[in-house]
């Protein structure tokens, strides 16, 4: 492997390249090498520079970083071979995501840069390659520097291969030790398909969640439905201690004292998951279930669908640019669309009841913000949503025509009004906007702020690190996932909408009584905002609030979330509890929360986020200016 970084991230990312292959960048000398075989889109640019001396001697630390609060969460690398001999991509992929976990603002720049560099470097398919090329995704998709909202080239590939490459790897048991075969070999032989089974779990949970979170497909997935077919994802807790052994011989050791740990356990029938067995697993495993369930839901049809008038204007509610977006790799090419896994289609007989779902995925999952997440945006059209709240931008992208973005408004309209629409007898309703509900998506995004934010109690365990895990200085769930910042921004989004008819409705949430803890509330505050050297500006500019102090307008604005969010409040109280000052309040708080967060400038989605909710904030409060 070979040094190299890129300067001048501020710029852009695609470099122009001359004819005879040489190309100059920020003034920096690049050339071009041979795509390779095996269905690899990028080789990557060498470029004649060494890597910084401080961005280099900064790794270390920030591996440490990955060990202690990276690896306890996300168990995919196996930390014994890659000290014995460890990949530079690997080391610079894994630093890059352990940056981000990191409050100082050079970190989160040197983050970028290592993600970058970690971009260019897959060179050959390995274990720790394709370890590396899963943690670029898992980058790429919510903190990096360009909006990247389809999975790469590079992404796909690893996933045809652990899905398809080993078609046996799910069926291998670990070997007994009286077999010839020595212990040492047989330890690697088991670390290798014990890496691929990891990887294949992790890679249908990244492109699961991200497709969810962004209402986006899923890799390879088109509109072609086919019978459907249980996956067989494997879960990675039953082998936690198998995989952190250090050598062969605690390896041996384990496996004579329990014969049955080396077998893998995979994700159960949906007739056989109980809440006792998704409260028992480790958090990724969790996580990996919750995907599968989600999945499993009926499909909302024209969240993604191009309507009739966006066909005929050729721009959709998702833009076919942004559709299939370049990725962080290579743009993506229609030759890549072949990859769809029978379990990633849309079945036509996911006929469970939607609602029996929901039910289903919060007793299975109670206390998850993520899970109250999914079932927000089930019934939210988020591409409407993210484009009138963006002024006519998605996902950094221009809504062009005019034409297009103006049926994201009377779409987003109708879905916050729907409740009105239908109280006056309307049955005219676009029908994909019909089957929303705007009350039902406010109720799961006021559990999901408040699971994020709340402080956590013994009520939640399960949603809690994995044991052995360090404790983070947050003292709630936000913050332990890199994607964590993209669902409290679009629950704070719908809500947003939420109080769009507020005006005209007498605001009587004030009137409810609410028992809060303020106590918890102070604690909660004081915790979520450290005084860090670093950014202590920051972090004073983003305690200002037109509703108050921001610890009283936290204080109001959780209140308010809790009583919307309580199992025993029907759609009546929360229409009528509507009001424009409090969702406006949510709005404020969510942004004081990314706000401190953000820091860097070089995460893409990130960045806008704060824009947009910051914007919203400054146009809320004006009754001479209509929402939308």
């Amino acid at each position: 492997m070979f040094d190299a970084m890129r300067n001048g991230l501020e710029g852009s990312a695609n470099p122009s390249y001359s004819s005879d292959g040489i190309g100059y960048e920020n003034g920096n000398l690049v050339t071009l090498g041979l795509p390779i075989s095996e269905g690899c889109g990028f080789i990557g640019a060498t470029l004649l520079i060494s890597l910084m001396n401080p961005l280099h001697d900064a790794i270390p630390r920030y591996l440490a970083v990955y060990w202690e609060r990276v690896h306890p969460l996300l168990p995919i690398v196996h930390r014994a071979s890659f000290e014995n001999a460890p990949e530079e991509v690997l080391r610079y992929a894994m630093a890059a995501v352990a940056t981000q976990l990191l409050d100082d603002e050079e970190d989160r720049v040197k983050g970028s840069q290592l993600h970058e560099l970690a971009s260019r470097e897959i060179l050959q398919w390995n274990i720790q390659v394709m370890q590396a090329v899963f943690l670029c995704e898992y980058f790429a998709r919510f903190r990096g520097q360009n909006a990247v909202i389809r999975p790469s080239r590079l992404f796909e590939e690893l996933y045809k291969r652990v899905l398809y490459h080993h078609p046996t790897m799910i069926d291998y048991t670990a070997p007994h030790l009286g077999q010839q075969l020595p212990i040492h070999s047989a330890w690697k032989n088991w670390v290798n398909a014990e890496a691929r089974r990891r990887l294949l779990a992790a890679c249908f949970f990244l492109d699961g969640h991200a497709a969810i979170y962004q209402q986006q497909p899923q890799a390879g997935q088109s509109s072609v439905e086919s019978k459907p077919t249980h996956p067989t994802i494997p879960l990675m807790g039953s082998s936690l201690r198998l995989w952190e052994a250090s050598s062969a011989a605690p390896w041996a050791k384990i496996l004579a004292e329990d014969s049955s740990a080396g077998i893998p356990v995979c994700v159960p029938s949906p007739e056989t998951m109980t809440p006792d067995f998704v409260s028992r697993q480790m958090s990724i495993d969790r996580m990996i279930i919750l995907v599968a369930e989600y999945l499993r839901i009926p499909c909302r049809q024209g969240l993604t669908a191009p309507s009739a008038l966006a066909r005929k204007s050729s721009v959709s509610e998702v833009d076919p640019q942004l559709h299939y977006m370049n990725s962080q790799f290579s743009p993506l090419q229609p030759e890549s669309l072949s990859f769809q896994p029978d379990f990633l289609q849309p079945p036509h007989s996911r006929t469970r009841d939607s609602l029996d779902m929901e039910t289903r995925i919060g007793s299975l999952f109670p206390g998850c913000p993520v899970a109250s997440t999914y079932l927000a945006l089930h019934h939210t059209p988020l591409h409407d949503l993210l484009s009138v709240s963006g002024g006519s931008w998605l996902f950094t992208k221009k809504v062009l025509p005019a034409a297009a973005f103006s049926v994201h408004q009377r779409r987003l309209k109708t879905w916050a009004e729907i409740h009105h629409y239908r109280q006056g007898g309307d049955t005219n309703l676009p029908p994909d906007i019909a089957k929303l509900s705007v009350v039902k998506a406010t109720k799961y995004a006021a559990r999901s702020i408040v699971q994020f934010l709340s402080p956590v109690s013994h009520g939640v365990p399960q949603f809690a690190p994995a044991k052995g895990a360090v404790t983070e200085d947050r003292s709630s769930l936000w913050g332990k996932d890199i994607s964590d910042y993209w669902a409290l921004y679009v629950c704070a989004l719908i809500f947003w909408a939420f109080g769009h008819r507020a005006r005209s409705i007498p605001a009587i949430s004030s009137s409810i009584s609410i028992v809060t803890n303020v106590q918890q509330q102070q604690q909660h505050h004081h915790h979520h905002h450290p005084a860090k050297r670093q950014r202590a500006g920051n972090i004073r500019a983003s305690l200002t609030s037109k509703h108050g102090s921001s610890a009283a307008a936290d204080q109001r604005a959780m209140s308010w979330l809790r009583m919307l969010g309580a199992d025993n409040i029907t759609e009546e109280d929360i229409i009528r509890a509507r009001s424009r000052h409090d969702s406006m309040s949510v709005v404020s708080l969510v942004r004081r929360r990314l706000e401190v967060d953000c820091i860097g400038g070089k995460n893409r989605l990130y960045v806008e986020a704060v824009a947009v909710l910051r914007g919203l904030e400054e146009d809320g409060e004006r009754e001479d200016k209509p929402w939308f």
